[in-house]
């Protein structure tokens, strides 16, 4: 099931089904009209960045402001965020390397004690590469202690982060955590964690939906536009497929 889900989920991008329908208008002549029209039409909804920036909006969990008066004892950090595929020394992140950068900043403020990194490998052929230990060993050059880190290196998805963390939290004795992870994915996250009994409550990283803006450039198509449909389309899915699954 986890490598159907991963395919289903390759499936959901908007560039696939504009040049599916691009290709079947060029071979099928008899509904090329039609084939290619309903192209223009989802490349002029998908590729509009006034709109995908504004259910990106809708989307994403509200901002949190927390101090050091907010002491956790335990965050999660929810890993996906660096590349496997980019054969370099070092790690490459992705978009989401706020959950990292913000996850020290709690630590270094106090926020938080201890830190869970929960994150195998995502990846269908690679199970060698885990998120994890290169993760920690990054924020140990940062200064953090190796005492404060705990590493989760078996999960390949939200559902396996909160269930194989269940166990880590139980024997912290922890009764509320932290949970870090991207501000659109917090929804998903913190009702994965409530379904392993865990009580949470969420700090959203990773914010990508800007101030809304009316002008020119609001309506001149955009690739960045349907990447951000990609990241919705995806995350949508998830949900709806972790419900039927009984994951949330």
């Amino acid at each position: 099931m986890f490598i159907l889900s991963k395919l289903l989920g390759f499936l959901l991008n908007p560039l696939i089904w504009i040049g599916t329908l691009l290709v079947l208008g060029l071979f099928i002549q008899r509904n090329r009209i039609y084939l290619l029209r309903a192209a223009l039409i989802l490349f002029l909804v998908f590729s509009n960045p006034l709109l995908s920036n504004w259910i990106m909006s809708l989307q994403e969990a509200d901002p949190v402001a927390l101090d050091s008066s907010n002491t956790n004892r335990v965050g999660i950090l929810l890993t996906g965020m660096t590349c496997a595929l980019i054969d370099k020394p070092g790690i490459h992140f992705e978009s989401g390397a706020d959950r990292f950068t913000e996850t020290l900043a709690l630590y270094k403020t106090n926020v938080i004690e201890r830190i869970i990194i929960t994150g195998g490998s995502g990846l269908i052929g690679n199970q060698e590469f885990t998120e994890a230990p290169l993760l920690a060993d990054l924020a140990g050059k940062y200064g953090v202690p190796d005492s404060v880190l705990i590493l989760e290196t078996r999960s390949r998805n939200t559902y396996e982060n909160a269930l194989f963390t269940k166990p880590l939290l139980d024997s912290l004795e922890v009764e509320k955590c932290l949970i870090i992870t991207s501000s659109f994915h917090m929804n998903r996250a913190l009702k994965c964690f409530e379904k392993q009994g865990v009580e949470s409550y969420g700090f959203p990283t990773d914010f990508r939906a800007a101030k809304l803006d009316f002008s020119i450039y609001s309506f001149v198509p955009s690739t960045s536009a349907i990447f951000c449909w990609e990241t919705l389309l995806h995350e949508w899915f998830g949900m709806v497929y972790y419900r039927l699954k009984g994951f949330t």
